[in-house]
């Protein structure tokens, strides 16, 4: 979960079920951010910042294509990564 300065927000919490990506935001429900056409089978988040300085995240995502009626050669799975660090105000 995330901290946000804004109090509404906290917690702010990512999570995946029945393949769906959700967020949900302090005390909100939870709201799908990932499309029917994909499966989401794996979120992580890892600090990965040196000690004493702003945080950094890998972010590791794994998705599938739904193949919603198309044939089983159209499948496709990828698994994604991106960083992304706080910027000091």
């Amino acid at each position: 979960s995330l901290v946000l300065s804004d109090n509404t927000k906290n917690p702010t919490v990512f999570d995946v079920v029945s393949g769906v990506l959700r967020i949900r935001e302090g005390s909100s429900s939870p709201i799908a951010i990932s499309s029917n056409e994909v499966t989401i089978t794996n979120i992580s988040f890892t600090n990965v910042s040196y000690p004493n300085t702003p945080g950094t995240l890998r972010i590791t995502l794994t998705a599938t294509s739904s193949n919603i009626g198309m044939s089983q050669e159209y499948t496709h799975t990828e698994t994604m990564y991106t960083t992304a660090t706080i910027r000091p105000k």
